[in-house]
């Protein structure tokens, strides 16, 4: 959360020392000599702003006197959120800090016409739509030392019958279509081949599934991907779940640095406040050929641009992609199952929707 605080002051003698996990100063600028403008990104915690001590000097002619106290009426040029409860303040002998809790809005790219849709309409048990998907099978690892093997099955990828795709994780020994042995069985379901996008916004409505070692992951990768591999052609996460940490959905950008085969990711991680297996979300990215948002429930919470990059990115989003729906075992984001994981999991989409 991105705060601005503009604070009377008597003196240039202040120190600004922030409480949080997760917290920097992203910039202090003097507006007067007796004004004080800090901007800072804080995420849990709070904030102080102490005075310190004037430098000793040797034998000076007069005492340094403590700065007066400032009037009840100083300015704390702070923007007081709108009915919502009153913001925190810290007491100093000579001052009063406000500091607003109201994030920045984030403007994110405007696409309202909807384009393409699966609303997942069907009998009980029946496969997704082969128009509109098809399936990536097999055991290698997907680059990601994973342990499932993805199949074309309707046990681990069907209708439930109440407008809901279902994708199950299942503890079962599979031969995979690639020759390699699993313990686990699972899905994933792309639109590669069929449907891709180079710029909209995609929303999907999901409940996660739960349980160590299980992640549910909703992306896009770049349609060309073929051609000239990961990370060139870039991916888009618009969210990853772990079923250790349901409560919490990571938004990530991967993509190449200046040498085209380096990958870079840079994400942002949200609470939801209800965890995702106990209930609906609808996460949503944004993309145009500048910008990516992330949003949850309608609420934008990250931003990434060509210029927010870190220096000699590549921006890899200027193109076409496609959509991937998957409930992935293990890895080296999940981690390794336990013996107290379920023997099965779901990963439960109720629609999916791109508005161009």
């Amino acid at each position: 959360m991105q705060r601005t605080l503009t604070v009377q002051v008597a003196d240039r003698r202040w120190k600004l020392t922030v409480h949080s996990r997760r917290a920097h100063v992203t910039r202090i600028v003097t507006v007067s000599s007796r004004r004080l403008r800090i901007r800072l990104q804080v995420t849990g915690g709070s904030v102080s702003l102490l005075r310190v001590a004037a430098k000793k000097r040797p034998q000076p002619s007069a005492p340094v006197s403590p700065p007066a106290p400032a009037p009840a009426s100083s300015p704390v040029e702070a923007p007081a959120p709108t009915q919502a409860p009153a913001a925190p303040q810290i007491q100093l002998p000579s001052i009063t800090l406000n500091v607003s809790t109201t994030p920045p809005a984030i403007v994110e790219p405007a696409f309202s016409r909807l384009v393409w849709a699966d609303e997942f309409d069907g009998k009980r048990g029946s496969a997704p739509d082969p128009a509109r998907w098809t399936h990536d099978v097999g055991g290698h690892g997907w680059g990601n030392a994973e342990l499932q093997s993805y199949t074309a099955s309707t046990s681990n990828a069907s209708l439930d019958g109440s407008g809901n795709l279902q994708i199950t994780a299942r503890r079962e020994r599979v031969v995979g279509a690639d020759g390699f042995t699993r313990d686990w069985s699972s899905s994933r379901l792309t639109t590669k081949g069929r449907a891709a996008f180079a710029q909209g916004r995609l929303e999907i409505r999901a409940k996660m599934a739960t349980g160590q070692g299980f992640v549910s992951q909703l992306w896009m990768m770049g349609d060309n991907v073929w051609d000239v591999g990961w990370p060139l052609c870039g991916e888009i996460d618009l969210t990853e779940i772990l079923g250790s940490d349901t409560n919490t959905t990571y938004g990530t950008l991967h993509g190449p640095m200046a040498d085209g085969t380096t990958p870079y990711a840079t994400g942002h991680g949200k609470q939801l406040g209800v965890p995702a297996d106990q209930a609906f979300h609808v996460f949503g990215v944004s993309w145009n050929a500048d910008k990516v948002t992330w949003s949850v429930d309608g609420v934008p919470y990250a931003q990434e641009t060509r210029a927010s990059l870190p220096a000699g990115a590549q921006w890899a989003y200027a193109h076409p992609l496609y959509l991937l729906l998957d409930l992935a075992v293990g890895g080296t984001f999940a981690g390794t199952p336990t013996q107290a994981t379920p023997s099965s999991a779901n990963l439960v989409i109720d629609w999916v929707r791109v508005y161009g």
